[in-house]
């Protein structure tokens, strides 16, 4: 899990902080491009035009007025459109030459060596490498049987080389490339046979051994350097490179090993003084740093990493450091380029192998990489002394590199909690450097330490932390952040957004952590963080005001969310008036909810105004509505009648409330009257709806009790119901009558069929108490007294309907009377005949029969609009 931990890290600190840096150089970079080639563009058109005007002929002026004839309409010059494509230029002109392309800073290594093998003569050097490869077999093979003598065998190799550098230089003049290949693979064949000397047949003592390679290298470096050559350098090198490889068996020190490549890297740098060249850097560094990687996966052990050290830390500084400062001072001013594989692949890999010889120590891997960040903070310093202006990308890369290790140096020495807090703290360190110094990059950098500290925080959680560390991580997570956020406002107003909400956030877990620290049960730890987060919000309300931060004074609305989730929370584990001390937060949060929109409400827009009214009402309708169910639900059996009229008496207790609140305009009613008397109701008008559809259903009986009509809990809790539904009728009539006049009749036609519809209960309530009839669909609806009542109270209703519609001349009312007279011919015809005769019946039809006259005397049809009585 650590070594998964510091890989993770590792990647995330170059990939977060390393590589935005090296895009924004590479961005700004091609942004200057495309501008010079823009002014370019202008001044070649101004030039072109101004010969144009050059070449027109002047007016000739003479002394008498002499007829000219008219002029050619092909001589006259059109007006240029600039929305049209110039004409094509009739003249020859010459074909731009293209500019040279940069080597790119993350060009590959392999693309580099591919294009030099490609340029010039392939084919020679395909036939060198091969010649190489064919004298280093031969030379084994005679070793390996036993042709000739040894000192013969090497004494002719290294005569063929001689002979080969001598027929290279000879035709150095006349077939340069061609010639540059032969030395370059004579050079490699001499590197062979001293190598070979003297690691393999020990018939060279060390120190003559190596003198030669000296002269072999420095002599390689002098004709490289005097012809300019590339390729003779590069296949110098690579024949060297390949030397030891190719005459390996297996055996023998390490340590000859790398001393023959760090003395071919030596004269590399000494090339890279005179003449730099790219693609041999990359040479030399492929082949230093992978075959020392190679060796180290196999062969390393502890007791050789004094002298792995020493040739991990000089090949560091010959590619990474030297060979890099040294490409800058071979540009010219103004067109210098720092090589991004030089620059950071020898620390990266080099930090990789010092990974692997320090890992066995408790803090090797962290002091490595802290002396890495130490190392090149301080070649950044020196640049800055040495090269203010010209070295100032060498400058901006060390010091990612710098801090990119100093930053790795955290979590391979501490736990991931202590790691988060540092970046936390080391990231905002560099944001507020970066605003300081109006350095983009450098902003850049600092924020996404700060995004990288999330991950460390969220990585220790996945372990476990206790109550403080979940606080003291979180609580500098936050703090950071925020003042992070601050500094964004210089930059981006959306990542300063971004950075205050995830603050915010992070504070509230801070607070999560402090709340269980002190309390134990989750529902007393969610009214902590309740109780804590009203604290903060008057504390974010201070800070915006003395920093005249709208944005985080806006911060202090969070308490709406958290309050409602604490409701939420309190309803799924149905605990309202049972939550006990708990409900002490809400002592807290509700008056200082209440005291903030009193003070800060008219700072606000009208709509996030009444957001908050609005919900703030709505969770305390939200936690009474709980409650009341909580308590009809727990009534014993037989009392239901009491939970349904209760909950419809509370409901339309609670419109005119509103209504009586907004009457008498006390605060925050009188801010929006039209939002408490009619918003604010809709649920509870909702909620009647629904229970005077539903609880007419029930009987009414509350056991051990007499029923009374019209005198019990569930008609009393409906008349309650029903008075609020008619006072929201009047409260709608009263601050929307234009959305209430669109939509008459409707709401007053669903008032009055709510109404009719509870007195039919309330009647066969009544009818089945006092006629014994038991409460059941089959009983009621066979009992010839509830089918003939409810057919005269029917006929009653339909007749006072259309004798009231005839009244006010309202031929709708009386249509709606008639449909109801109707439903009731239509009952008398197919229910009450259904069973036969019987007093019953004959009483309905004979009733029904002397109110439809009654109806036709007093209440005939009104006419139509229009139509005369």
């Amino acid at each position: 899990m650590d070594e998964l931990y510091i890989l993770g890290c590792l990647f995330l600190v170059f990939a977060l902080v390393v590589a935005p840096v090296l895009a924004v150089i590479g961005f700004n970079r091609s942004t200057a491009a495309r501008q010079e080639i823009a002014r370019l563009r202008q001044r070649i058109e101004a030039l072109e035009q101004r010969g144009v005007a050059e070449k027109a002929p002047e007016p000739v002026q003479t002394a008498a007025p002499v007829e000219t004839p008219a002029p050619v309409p092909e001589a006259v010059t059109a007006p240029v459109d600039p929305w049209r494509p110039e004409p094509p230029v009739t003249e020859a002109e010459p074909a731009p030459v293209p500019a040279a392309k940069r080597p790119s800073a993350f060009g590959g290594i392999l693309s580099s060596l591919t294009r030099w093998f490609m340029q010039g003569n392939p084919l020679a050097k395909l036939g060198i490498v091969l010649l190489f490869l064919g004298l280093s077999f031969l030379l084994r093979y005679t070793v390996e049987h036993s042709l000739f003598p040894l000192e013969l065998r090497l004494a002719a190799t290294a005569l063929f080389a001689m002979v080969l550098l001598a027929v290279g230089w000879r035709l150095r003049h006349r077939q340069r490339i061609y010639a540059l290949i032969l030395q370059g693979g004579a050079t490699g064949v001499l590197y062979l046979t001293v190598f070979g000397a003297f690691r393999l047949w020990q018939m060279l003592p060390m120190t003559l051994a190596f003198a030669l390679l000296v002269v072999i290298c420095a002599a390689s470096v002098g004709l490289a350097v005097l012809q300019k050559a590339l390729s003779l350098a590069m296949l110098a090198s690579l024949g060297g490179y390949l030397a030891p490889l190719l005459l390996s068996t297996g055996g023998g020190s390490f340590v000859a090993l790398f001393s023959f490549y760090l003395l071919l890297s030596i004269g590399i740098l000494a090339i890279s003084i005179w003449q730099h060249w790219r693609e041999l850097n990359l040479l030399g560094l492929l082949f230093t740093f992978g075959v020392g990687g190679v060796w180290g996966l196999s062969d390393y052990q502890p007791e050789d990493y004094a002298i792995c050290q020493l040739f991990l830390i000089a090949n560091t500084l010959i590619f990474g450091v030297f060979s890099v400062a040294l490409s800058l001072r071979a540009q010219e001013k103004g067109k210098q380029i720092i090589d991004g594989a030089l620059l950071f692949a020898p620390p990266l890999i080099g930090f990789g192998m010092q990974y692997g010889m320090t890992s066995h120590w408790t803090y090797g891997p962290a002091l490595s990489a802290l002396g890495y960040g130490a190392f090149y903070l301080s070649l950044a310093f020196l640049a800055l002394r040495r090269y203010p202006s010209v070295g100032r990308p060498l400058i901006m890369a060390a010091l990612a590199i710098g801090g990119g290790f100093a930053t790795l140096a955290i979590p391979l020495a501490l736990s991931a909690r202590w790691t988060a807090m540092a970046w936390a703290l080391e990231g905002l360190g560099i944001l507020w450097l970066g605003v300081q110094q109006q350095q983009r990059r450098m902003s850049y950098s600092g924020t996404a330490l700060l995004v990288l500290a999330l991950g460390s925080a969220i990585w220790a959680q996945m372990d476990g932390v206790t109550s403080l560390s979940l606080l003291l991580i979180f609580a500098v997570l936050s703090l950071c952040w925020l003042a992070a956020a601050w500094l964004w406002q210089k930059i981006a107003q959306p990542g300063s957004w971004a950075l205050l909400a995830g603050g915010l956030l992070f504070w509230l877990v801070a607070l999560l952590g402090a709340s269980q620290l002190f309390l134990k049960q989750e529902l007393s730890v969610l009214a902590g963080v309740m109780a804590l987060t009203a604290a903060s919000a008057w504390g974010w309300r201070q800070a915006a005001a003395r920093l005249a931060w709208r944005e985080l004074d806006a911060s202090k609305w969070l308490l709406w969310p958290v309050m409602l989730l604490m409701v939420l929370y309190q309803i799924w584990q149905q605990q309202i008036l049972a939550a006990g001390w708990a409900n002490l937060a809400w002592a807290i949060a509700l008056p200082a909810a209440l005291m903030l929109l009193r003070r800060d409400e008219d700072k606000l827009l009208p709509r996030i105004s009444m957001g908050l009214h609005l919900s703030l009402v709505w969770m305390i309708l939200l936690a009474i509505a709980a409650e009341l169910y909580w308590f009809a639900r727990s009534l014993p059996w037989g009392m239901a009648a009491w939970g349904s009229g209760i909950a419809m008496a509370i409901g339309g207790g609670v419109i005119m409330a509103l209504s009586a609140a907004v009457r008498r305009r006390g605060w925050p009613f009188r801010v929006w009257p039209a939002l408490y008397a009619c918003l604010a109701a809709i649920p509870v008008v909702v909620a009647l709806v629904v229970l005077l559809v539903v609880t007419n259903l029930q009987d009414g009986v509350v056991y051990q009790q007499t029923w009374l009509p019209l005198v019990n809990p569930l008609e009393e809790g409906a008349a309650f119901a029903l008075l609020g539904l008619v006072v929201f009728y009047r409260e709608v009539d009263r601050y929307y009558p234009a959305s209430l006049a669109q939509s008459r009749p409707w709401p007053a036609v669903v008032l009055m069929a709510l109404g009719f519809w509870w007195l039919n209960g309330a009647l066969l309530r009544a009818l089945a108490w006092y006629g014994e009839v038991a409460w059941n669909w089959e009983s009621l609806w066979h009992s010839r007294l509830i089918q003939t009542t409810f057919a005269l109270f029917w006929m009653l209703c339909a007749l006072v309907v259309m004798i009231r519609a005839t009244r006010h001349a309202s031929r709708q009312q009386w249509l709606g009377g008639a449909a109801l007279l109707g439903v009731v011919m239509l009952k008398l015809m197919l229910v009450d005949s259904a069973g036969g005769g019987g007093l019953a019946r004959a009483v309905a039809f004979i009733g029904v029969a002397i109110l439809v006259l009654i109806v036709g005397y007093f209440s005939p049809l009104p006419p139509k609009a229009g139509e005369e009585k």
